[in-house]
Order: C-alpha cells, then sequence, then structure tokens
C-alpha cells in the first residue's frame, strides 16, 4: 500500500480568508489528537467522519498530517477515490480560539493561540467558508459578519494607535524644536544632538552681539515660526484624521498655544470605527460640570474639551 500523500492543515507565511496568519506554534494539539477526526468539508456530524488524520507534525512552515480513510464507508470512499486520482488536494482546520487572542505583531493580524478541534478535507481551502472559526467562550461558530466586524474593529484600532504614534512622534519633535530653536527635523539621534548643540551655540553668539546681531536673531526666530506653524499643522490634520476633532472646530483650536493644543489633543479621545458604526470611545474621565461654579473649576484643558464636546450645555452654564 502506498504512503499517502500528507496534506497542509496550516501554513504559517500564509494569511487566511479573513486576513491574519496562524502560527503553527499557537496550535494546540492536545484535543485532536486524542480524537484526530476527518470531516467532510466540517460537516459536524457522524454521518461526514470519513476518516482521521494520523502523524501530525509541523515541518517548516507547515502542519501536515496523513489521511486515513474509512474504507467501509461508501461515501469515505467516494471522497478517498477523489483524493487518490489528484481531484481533491485540500484541507481545512476548524479551530477554537478566544477573540482577544487575535493581536497585531509587528503590523501584522495574528491568531496568537487556537486549538484544532478537527480537520477537513475541502474543495477550495483558500474559500472564505474553508476555515472553520469557533469561539471558545460560546462554543459556537462564529458567523462570517461577526468576526468581519470584530477584524474591522481590531483593525481600526490598530489604524489609531499607528496614528498616535505618528502624533506623539510629531507632537515630541514639535515641543522639543520649540524649546531648542530647532529649525530642520534631524533624520537620526546623532544628527539631532549636533544641530541641538550647533544651534544653541549659534543663538547664544548671536545674543550676545546685542544689538547689532538683532537681524540675525529675528531671522531665526522667524523661521522657527514658521517650523512650528508646520508643525501645528500636521498636529491638526492628524487630529481630524483620528476623529478627534471636526473641520469646523478646527479654528478653535488653532488658536490655542502649541503646548495646550497638544495637551488638549492628547486628552481627547479618537473614534472607534466598528463596521459602518462610529462608536466615541471612554471620555478622558473628567466629570461633566452641571454648574457655573463646576465650569469654572475645571482646568483650561477640561473647560476646551467640555466647550468642544458640548458647545449649548457650555454655553447655558456660561449664560446661567
Amino acid at each position: 500500500m502506498p504512503k499517502p500523500t500528507p496534506f497542509v492543515l496550516n501554513d504559517e507565511t500564509q494569511e487566511n480568508s479573513y486576513g491574519f496568519i496562524i502560527p503553527n506554534d499557537g496550535i494546540a494539539l492536545d484535543q485532536f489528537e486524542s480524537n484526530p477526526v476527518m470531516l467532510n468539508s466540517h460537516n459536524n456530524d457522524t454521518d461526514n467522519v470519513i476518516g482521521k488524520w494520523n502523524n501530525v507534525r509541523v515541518t517548516a512552515s507547515q502542519l501536515l498530517a496523513d489521511p486515513e480513510f474509512d474504507s467501509e464507508d461508501p461515501d469515505a470512499a467516494k471522497v478517498a477515490g477523489k483524493v487518490e486520482r489528484g481531484f481533491l488536494k485540500g484541507a481545512s482546520m476548524g479551530v477554537g480560539f478566544f477573540i482577544d487572542d487575535l493581536i497585531y505583531v509587528a503590523g501584522k493580524l495574528i491568531l496568537s493561540k487556537c486549538v484544532l478541534k478537527e480537520a477537513s478535507i475541502v474543495a477550495v481551502p483558500s474559500n472564505a467558508k474553508a476555515l472553520r472559526l469557533y469561539d471558545l467562550a460560546t462554543g459556537k461558530l462564529f458567523t462570517k459578519e461577526t468576526l468581519e466586524l470584530q477584524l474591522s474593529a481590531l483593525t481600526q484600532n490598530q489604524q489609531i494607535e499607528n496614528k498616535k504614534a505618528s502624533m506623539k512622534q510629531i507632537m515630541l519633535s514639535a515641543a522639543a524644536m520649540v524649546a531648542l530653536c530647532l529649525t530642520a527635523q534631524p533624520e537620526t539621534s546623532e544628527v539631532l544632538d549636533a544641530s541641538i548643540l550647533k544651534l544653541k551655540g549659534e543663538l547664544e553668539t548671536e545674543k550676545a552681539k546685542g544689538i547689532a546681531a538683532a537681524g540675525k536673531v529675528t531671522e531665526l526666530e522667524k523661521k522657527l515660526s514658521d517650523h512650528v506653524e508646520m508643525q501645528n499643522k500636521a498636529v491638526l490634520d492628524s487630529a481630524i484624521t483620528d476623529g478627534k476633532i471636526t473641520t469646523e472646530e478646527r479654528a478653535t483650536f488653532a488658536a490655542l498655544p502649541f503646548d495646550t493644543l497638544v495637551v488638549t489633543l492628547a486628552k481627547i479621545p479618537a473614534k472607534q470605527v466598528l463596521g459602518d458604526k462610529v462608536i466615541p470611545l471612554a471620555a478622558n474621565g473628567a466629570k461633566e460640570p452641571a454648574t457655573f461654579e463646576e465650569l469654572m473649576k475645571l482646568s483650561d484643558t477640561d473647560k476646551t474639551l467640555f466647550k468642544v464636546a458640548s458647545p449649548e450645555k457650555y454655553k447655558a452654564l456660561l449664560n446661567a
């Protein structure tokens, strides 16, 4: 009897049809190895058990298994014949997992942990319906719609985190450049250190010259002002993209001093997009004022947040 050709149950280098990767070392095999059931196209009933899987192992990037068909079952024999004649070549896993185990690693969506429950012979293993996904929290199948909503939320949250990181870098670089009178963006820390020392020395020298150097100081200050304006625009653009403020609110925030703008925007929550619904995230924790006195006790930043979030309430309290 010829040695069976192994089937690929998983390839950790390939994204599945839902857009995430399943690392082989995150797949728990104990349950499956105790009952290595082979189903026909994930149909979970006794009539569709067409065999079992042997010699489950990881080779390079692939999780492999050897098929053993139930030769006494006419339906299994029919599938086995299609496999032997080369008409069926695909297998697909049925895995259970907790949604929290779907995470981003180095920009890729990874299912970090899961349990292999069964593996099936399927016609098209890359088809959207081929991978069978069970919710370990409920024991039920994930519907395609529910899973896509979850994946959409994860993707949107990751994009927001990427933008936050980018925005933080912009804000820090702007704050540093304002404090140190830098007029150009350094590409490396070494360039930054050299620029800081050079510019500080230049400014000190020019200021020591007094009136004679006034023109040079003014020129440097003009360059700095232009740079701060550019950074201010970048911060506001990013805040609008993140859903922190609207285009209509831009002018209000643009009027704030730069350091106040940075602190204020950092406290405003971004918005999470789930499917076609926009869901505001939790507020910054400040209690919404109910009286004029409570409004006056808020910090300038929280007053600005309250004014933007509830303009009518803000106006009513001011006029109370």
